[in-house]
């Protein structure tokens, strides 16, 4: 997998994952979902959307990262192929350093704005532990 294969959406909602792990937050504690929206009669919404969920001793972060531009079934495909791209190096070092710096989260602002959000939901970061 290339850097063009994966869209500027998915792009995000890696880094975003990748923050958070460079903040020493482990796999188990973070899911990236593609969410269906679905109202209380029933009817699905047109509003499905992708988000980072991470969980800390019960207490949660949603990092909602935008609108699917797909069908639900294939934004959820796609983020296992990137996932299993990452964890089988199919996707390379290079791709993934480009993923991360063409992202928002790859400048200096987005990544602390991360922090203090999380800080501000009393969830520890283990990277500032002693």
């Amino acid at each position: 997998m290339t850097y063009d294969d994966v869209p500027r959406l998915y792009r995000d909602t890696w880094a975003v994952y990748e923050a958070l792990r460079k903040f020493g937050f482990r796999d188990e504690q973070i899911e990236h979902v593609a969410s269906p929206v679905v109202y209380p009669d029933g009817t699905r919404g047109q509003d499905d959307h992708i988000s980072v969920i991470l969980t800390v001793d019960e207490k949660q972060c949603t990092f909602i990262i935008g609108k699917l531009d797909r069908p639900f079934e294939e934004a959820r495909d796609l983020l296992e192929r990137i996932r299993i791209g990452i964890a089988d190096h199919s996707i390379d070092d290079t791709t993934l350093e480009r993923l991360w710096t063409t992202s928002a989260m790859g400048h200096h602002e987005a990544f602390q704005s991360v922090a203090v959000t999380l800080l501000n939901k009393g969830i520890e970061i283990p990277m500032l532990k002693n």
